[in-house]
Order: C-alpha cells, then sequence, then structure tokens
C-alpha cells in the first residue's frame, strides 16, 4: 500500500471517532493544613524569608527595615499597601523609572541605570502554598524587571491570594495566561548549579527574595 492509500484510510477511521471530551484542568485534592503556615514552611525550604504582617501598616514597617542600608527601588503595581512607594519616596528613596525608551540610544543609556538598582518591590498574582513560589504576571503597566533585576526582591501578597497549587490558581484564574504578556513562578532566590553541583544564589536574578504576607480583611 502506498503512503497515500495509508494516510487515506486513517483519516477515514478517524474521522468516525467521536472526539474526546475536554477534561479541563486537572485539579488535585486538597491538602490538610493550614495554607499560610504551609506557604511559609516551603518558602523557607527554597531560601527565601517569609514576613507575616498584622496588617496593611504593619507591611509598610516590614518593607521599610528591609529598606534600611539601600538607596533605590523599582516598583511594580499595583500593591497591596498603595501609599508604600510614595513613603519611600518621601523618606529619600530613590525610585527608578521602569519605562524603557523606544530609542535605542535611549534604551541603552536608561538600562545601565539598573546597575545601580537595589530592591525591586512587587505585587503578586498568587502564592503557591506547595512549593513556596509565587505567580507574577507582566503587562504595559507591569513591567517583570522589578521582580528580576536587583539583588533584593520584596513581593506583597495577601493571605486570599494563597493556593494550594499551580493547579488550583489556574483553575479559578483560566484567563490568567491570556490576560497579560507574560506570566513567571518564582521559587526561592535565583539559583545555579556547577558541574560539581555547588549552588550560587542571585547569578541571573534576585539573591533574596522576600515575602510580606498581608492578612485579609
Amino acid at each position: 500500500m502506498d503512503r497515500d492509500a495509508f494516510l487515506a484510510r486513517i483519516r477515514s477511521a478517524s474521522a468516525t471517532l467521536p472526539a474526546s471530551p475536554d477534561p479541563g484542568i486537572l485539579v488535585p485534592g486538597q491538602p490538610s493544613g493550614d495554607l499560610v503556615t504551609r506557604f511559609c514552611r516551603e518558602l523557607k525550604a527554597v531560601d527565601g524569608v517569609p514576613h507575616r504582617a498584622a496588617s496593611a501598616d504593619d507591611a509598610l514597617r516590614i518593607v521599610l527595615e528591609l529598606m534600611e542600608g539601600h538607596r533605590s527601588f523599582m516598583a511594580r503595581g499595583p500593591l497591596p499597601v498603595p501609599s508604600l512607594a510614595g513613603r519611600l519616596i518621601h523618606d529619600g528613596y530613590r525610585i527608578m523609572n521602569s519605562d524603557v525608551p523606544p530609542d535605542p540610544a535611549a534604551r541603552i543609556a536608561h538600562q545601565l541605570t539598573y546597575e545601580t538598582l537595589e530592591v525591586g518591590i512587587t505585587g503578586a498574582d498568587a502564592a503557591l502554598a506547595e512549593s513556596g513560589s509565587i505567580v507574577v504576571t507582566s503587562g504595559r503597566e507591569s513591567p517583570r524587571m522589578a521582580s528580576l533585576i536587583p539583588e533584593i526582591h520584596i513581593a506583597l501578597v495577601r493571605t486570599d491570594q494563597i493556593y494550594p497549587s499551580l493547579s488550583h490558581f489556574l483553575a479559578e484564574h483560566p484567563d490568567v495566561a491570556t490576560r497579560s504578556s507574560n506570566m513567571v513562578v518564582i521559587t526561592g532566590p535565583s539559583r545555579t548549579g556547577d558541574i560539581e553541583q555547588t549552588l550560587t544564589l542571585g547569578v541571573h536574578g534576585p539573591r533574596q527574595v522576600h515575602v510580606v504576607l498581608i492578612p485579609f480583611s
């Protein structure tokens, strides 16, 4: 039997087969235990640092303490503490512009200023208790540089944004991948292993990742 006849028989046979139903996103069972506690435990396991704030004002206090000894920051909104960037500017910290100019020469000059960028402060779309990860989406109003370029990344997350796993988050927000230009799952600081299996933190991204958890009310 030649190739065309063989493929024609396959097409004819498959045309009569019923289409398989879309199973949708497979969501595992809900594990027992408190999601906040589990997230904090798993974040510590991947060298991240959790901070449990008592309120939005307490979260502001925590960020101000983490900023001590640093001079510049980049903020990527929206933030669960809206007054945060203004307070930092008022206290003398220099905010770095995340808008990249379209002109090539101006773009290079602008990107060179990132060499002095020390801290990135962002919100997050979700936190995942299963792995201690945070989910960050990007777009025109929320560029991803703040979570990638600085050595220190501070993420502000409400406790109602903690999900058991990525599958649970996607099941509730199936449009998350299409309503943004980029979606990143961040699991602790950037890490790189060499041939001797020695891990080095901060080579391709932040050396420190702090997650400030704010109670939802």
